[in-house]
């Protein structure tokens, strides 16, 4: 009977312990939400998933980010590097100073600039699936690019020693083209629609 008192003695000690690791653990992990109207903020990631949604917002995202969405219009967004990036609604402006693995572009009117380099599988994937959007991408290492939607102009340049990208061109009035100037984006000239090079 003294063993099962110390046995349970030794749970009632360790079990408090317990709780409270998962629950640092899980604080550590929560996800960063913003939500509302022209509000701007400065957050460091530190590896959590991040949702912007609203109108009109400005966020800088520091460090590494787990899988970054947007939603709503016309937000500013700048991040240093995210596992993915996925952006929905309307005319937001998104930029990448580090890297991204994955990369979705949805809605209308998006205005991507991006470095994207595969995760640990080593392949980075990118699909533009709206309509209107304007991305700009370096490609760090091995990619899949597929455009697909209507009006979409996505351009590519790649590292030195990357090999050039799988790519796929769906949709209609659709360019993906390689090496292009960022003055190329604002450009109307419909001579390269779903031309891929």
């Amino acid at each position: 009977m003294s063993s099962f008192k110390a046995l349970l003695g030794c749970c009632l000690l360790v079990a408090p312990l317990l709780v409270q690791a998962e629950d640092s653990v899980a604080a550590v992990g929560e996800p960063i939400e913003i939500e509302g109207m022209n509000l701007a903020r400065t957050l460091d990631c530190e590896g959590r998933d991040v949702s912007l949604s609203g109108e009109g917002n400005t966020l800088t995202l520091k460090g590494q980010c787990g899988e970054v969405s947007v939603y709503g219009s016309h937000h500013r967004l700048v991040l240093d590097s995210a596992r993915a990036l996925d952006i929905h609604g309307l005319g937001s402006v998104t930029t990448v100073k580090g890297s991204v693995a994955k990369l979705s572009i949805g809605g209308g009117y998006q205005q991507v600039q991006a470095n994207v380099r595969g995760g640990s599988e080593g392949l980075a994937k990118v699909d533009a699936y709206g309509y209107g959007a304007r991305a700009r991408l370096t490609l760090l290492s091995q990619a899949d690019v597929a455009v697909g939607g209507s009006n979409q102009q996505v351009y590519w340049s790649r590292a030195a020693g990357v090999a050039e990208p799988k790519t796929l061109v769906s949709g209609a009035d659709n360019v993906l083209q390689a090496n292009q100037s960022m003055a190329a984006l604002s450009s109307q000239d419909p001579s390269g629609m779903n031309a891929t090079r």
